[in-house]
């Protein structure tokens, strides 16, 4: 007599290699599209450009002797600078081709790499700077990532997303490791050995920036037209012509789609876009003054300046400083892995708040350190919290706005953030003409948890409605 399905033993358990993988999203990565994964190659290009030109961009303008609180309003300049361009590139973005934008951003950091080779002269530094997106902070702040973002959004799976999110930025993260640790070595090896000056390095490191720049751009190239919102099929549009507008009562929460719906009738160009649905705004503003709350507390300390603290307040050598940042992004770039796995236990808010506030009290306690090793200590662990909190946010900003809105969106925050970074600049460049850098730090950690008590005050419920 054969056995029926009821007489079945119990299932084996997954192997535990198997349960690791699918834990850390590995299956996820694997099995995504190929344009993902050359927005995840793009990535790692201009973070690896990033990673050295932050640890060299204040000792270079210092090198062509403009001072610190020159310096201070060339970064706020440039973050300013980088909010209306990156206004405008995400928010016509979807009509323009987010290829399109992708491409011209590659071109224009490529023309800016290649000017602060050549060029002394401080306002064309910054126009360079904005128009190429010269990053102080190390982080994004042109139009790259609220794109890329959507565009993962739009390619994959809501039960994946926070999978791809977490090796999106694990894999910037080691590309921002590579730049600091190789920026460090180049440094002194070619000081040292070839007797370089230090100005000949870092214009010979701005060099490859625009060669990063370059083969970035060439990879947008293999990017396919399914990266866009307006690519429908003939099939598909007919529908649409024959279906009324969008219904009113559509959820809030809405799944991610591989072909996300767009109107009937494209928008016209106007400096402000279409009006937000009043669903969303309802969301995005609470948002944007704790994203602001949060990214002006990081703007007065960002990575240029905490490089230089190292270098001025411990007297630490550029390679030093250099391996100490690759380890702080290869902590990044672990924690990011568990950033997914926390998303998915804890929900994220909770998530968000649980590795973001004892990051921001590491901040505050690195300029009490009474040693450099103690210093450096409290840096790696606010490395190994920080970015934790970064796939949660990614996610719950796909979750809580339409899938038409989810690029304005991204973008709209994203400006948000980068205006708010831009205030801290200017005063931290007068702290350091008044060696009182380690005052940044403090307001930094103050911000970064006014952020955390605001996020868990104003959307707790959504820990609760949002899957995870």
């Amino acid at each position: 007599m054969s056995r029926g399905p009821e007489s079945r033993g119990p299932e084996l358990p997954e192997p535990a290699f198997k349960r690791f993988t699918k834990e850390i999203g590995w299956s996820s990565l694997v099995h995504s599209s190929r344009d993902i994964k050359i927005l995840i190659a793009q990535k790692v290009l201009r973070m690896i450009a990033y990673g050295q030109s932050t640890l060299i961009l204040v000792q270079f303008f210092r090198e062509i002797h403009v001072s610190d609180v020159s310096l201070g309003y060339f970064m706020t300049l440039t973050l300013l600078g980088d909010v209306i361009i990156s206004y405008f590139l995400t928010l016509y973005a979807d009509q323009i081709g987010r290829r399109h934008v992708l491409l011209l951003g590659s071109f224009l950091m490529m023309v800016s790499g290649i000017v602060f080779v050549f060029s002394d002269h401080f306002l064309v530094l910054l126009i360079a700077a904005i128009v190429g997106v010269i990053s102080p902070s190390g982080d994004e702040t042109g139009p790259f990532k609220s794109i890329e973002e959507s565009v993962v959004a739009h390619l994959t799976p809501t039960k994946e997303l926070s999978d791809i999110y977490a090796w999106y930025g694990l894999f910037g993260t080691v590309g921002s490791a590579l730049g600091s640790v190789s920026a460090g070595v180049m440094i002194d090896g070619l000081v040292e050995n070839y007797g370089w000056t230090k100005l000949k390095v870092y214009r010979f490191m701005f060099a490859q920036y625009a060669v990063f720049a370059f083969l970035k751009l060439l990879l947008n190239w293999g990017l396919s037209d399914k990266c866009e919102l307006r690519k429908r099929s003939e099939e598909e549009e007919r529908r649409d012509d024959a279906i009324a507008a969008g219904d009113e009562s559509d959820p809030l929460l809405r799944p991610t789609d591989h072909h996300d719906p767009t109107p009937s009738q494209s928008p016209k160009f106007s400096i402000w876009g279409t009006p937000l649905s009043r669903k969303s705004r309802q969301v995005v503003w609470k948002l944007c003054i704790l994203f602001a709350l949060d990214s002006m507390g990081y703007g007065f300390m960002p990575i240029s300046w905490v490089v230089t603290y190292f270098l001025d307040r411990w007297k630490a050598s550029e390679s030093t400083v250099g391996t100490l940042f690759f380890f702080t992004n290869v902590l990044n770039a672990l924690s990011s892995l568990a950033s997914s796995s926390m998303y998915k236990r804890l929900g994220p808010i909770i998530a968000i708040v649980a590795a973001h506030f004892p990051s921001a009290m590491a901040m505050s306690f690195i300029p009490l350190a009474p040693n450099m090793a103690i210093a450096m200590a409290l840096l790696l662990f606010r490395a190994s919290t920080a970015v934790m909190d970064v796939v949660p946010r990614q996610a719950f900003l796909s979750h809580v706005v339409s899938a038409e809105e989810r690029t304005k969106v991204m973008g709209i925050v994203n400006v948000v953030k980068t205006l708010a970074r831009s205030v801290g600049p200017i005063f931290t460049g007068m702290f350091a003409e008044k060696n009182m850098l380690g005052f940044a730090f403090l307001i930094t950690g103050l911000l970064e948890a006014a952020h955390d008590m605001g996020m868990l005050t104003l959307f707790w419920k959504y820990n609760r409605i949002i899957k995870h």
